[in-house]
């Protein structure tokens, strides 16, 4: 490449010479006379004269010069270089993108569009405490006491959550919301551009049934990126008071159900479809992960055999995750279940639902990110080399992903892990919290003195967290 460049400059710096050494001036019209001695050692000079009407103009050009006292002249180097140069201009614009290569650059967005989608989401408990709808009550269309109040009436200001998604967008001036919509707007874009990896032409080649299951994958995820950040919800107070209410609260909350029982349905589906083509053509002396190389390596090889286990590995992983996602929505998920906070009960109980909600989106991502990876291995090419920029990337996103499953156990057990999961552990809020809520001039106290932990967690009953608690009660 070095080389390359080289030879550009070279060539281009040789045809500024020629055009400002060579060129009569544009106004020399009448007769000229050029005088050249060739055939001689050293090298002489060309001498070009024209004559005009007003004047007489002689340009000299040196036509080349001896390089360490060899024979040859500088037009036969020039010629040379510029042989060269055509030689890699051809070999550069004669390689065709592979299947690999196009793979991998869709599966690259992919891998971004998921990213996005998970950092997004992480960023509510964050974002959420610092906006002024949580702290003042601010264009709040929830109802909620705000941490202000609640922090002048010594009791805990995490009853003025949750931190769900829809609550966090609500207000669409505040940060969470614009951030939220442009880094769903920008996923969302990204998995168009990228048509999830294409799946319908990589690795095999889709029917017509193939064709429109890869499109309904591929809307699943958008419904949840573009719709709900830019179709806000309308909140309790907000009211639902005429047609268009009730389409825009239907879209709001149909978008992010769907999406949330689609995407993992959709992705366990196909693992369990690629699993099953990858068994049935025998990967042990078969060839089944497609490589840019001319020659097939012999797939039992110690690298073949890794990049199989890692693709084997990681959509085992993709498929797995989709059936948690699934019984998870089905036994434990509290969508829209939102309570007046009398009690730490209440408070644990709105936290709780909220906060799966935005650990759910975020697991959406986790999912594109395992189907990124597993289709990066395939286009790998099974080349060692690869593994350069494979690694970093399975240690990156497998920690992301991790963290993720993490977060939605942590809410099997609130009464321990409520702090985690609102970004407080030890009932602080963190350096980037204080300075941002701290700056706010609507209220001189310091919110580090206001209470953050619940303080009647012992008195919490067993059954806080049964769907019929508040039933019967």
């Amino acid at each position: 490449m070095k080389k390359f460049v080289v030879t550009l400059t070279v060539q281009a710096l040789l045809a500024v010479a020629t055009v400002h050494g060579t060129f009569l001036p544009r106004g020399a019209t009448s007769s000229s006379s050029i005088t050249t001695t060739t055939n001689s050692y050293p090298p002489t000079a060309v001498t070009a004269t024209a004559t005009t009407n007003d004047s007489v103009v002689s340009v000299t050009n040196i036509v080349g010069l001896p390089r360490g006292g060899e024979a040859s002249s500088a037009s036969t180097f020039i010629t040379r270089v510029s042989n060269k140069a055509k030689e890699v201009n051809r070999k550069i614009t004669a390689r065709k993108q592979t299947p690999g290569s196009k793979v991998m650059v869709s599966s690259l967005m992919l891998l971004l569009g998921g990213f996005l989608c998970d950092k997004g989401m992480n960023l509510i408990p964050v974002l959420y405490p610092t906006q002024s709808t949580f702290l003042f009550n601010t264009n709040n269309l929830f109802g909620h006491k705000s941490a202000k109040e609640l922090c002048e009436a010594g009791k805990s200001i995490l009853y003025a959550y949750p931190l769900s998604v829809s609550e966090s967008i609500s207000d669409q001036s505040g940060i969470a919301s614009v951030i939220l919509n442009t880094f769903g707007t920008l996923a969302a874009i990204l998995f168009l551009a990228g048509r999830l990896g294409q799946p319908s032409v990589f690795p095999m080649e889709a029917s017509h049934a193939g064709c429109l299951f890869n499109f309904v994958r591929l809307i699943c995820p958008i419904t949840i990126l573009y719709f709900v950040p830019n179709i806000r919800t309308l909140g309790l107070n907000g009211g639902v008071t005429n047609p268009g209410d009730t389409i825009e609260l239907a879209t709001h909350t149909l978008s992010a159900a769907n999406s949330w029982v689609l995407c993992p349905l959709c992705e366990m589906i196909s693992s369990v479809i690629d699993l099953a083509k990858f068994y049935h053509q025998n990967p042990r002396g078969d060839k089944f992960i497609p490589s840019d190389a001319d020659v097939e390596e012999n797939p039992k090889v110690w690298v073949g055999t890794l990049y199989k286990s890692l693709w084997v590995g990681f959509t085992i992983a993709r498929g797995m995750l989709s059936l948690a996602m699934l019984i998870f929505l089905v036994k434990y998920f509290q969508f829209g279940e939102i309570y007046d906070v009398a009690h730490d009960c209440d408070a644990l109980n709105n936290i709780r639902g909220a906060s799966q909600e935005w650990i759910m989106s975020a697991l959406v991502g986790s999912l594109y990110i395992l189907l990124a990876i597993s289709q990066l291995i395939e286009s790998s090419g099974r080349r060692l080399s690869s593994l350069l920029y494979l690694v970093p990337i399975i240690v990156f996103f497998s920690k992301r992903v991790g963290m993720n499953i993490v977060h939605l156990l942590w809410t099997f057990d609130m009464k321990k892990n409520y702090l985690k999961i609102v970004e407080m552990p030890g009932g602080v809020p963190s350096a980037f919290m204080l300075g941002v809520m701290n700056s706010y001039k609507e209220w001189e106290g310091d919110w580090k003195s206001c209470t953050i932990a619940l303080k009647d967690l012992d008195n919490v009953p067993k059954n806080c967290f049964a769907k019929d608690y508040y039933t019967k009660s």
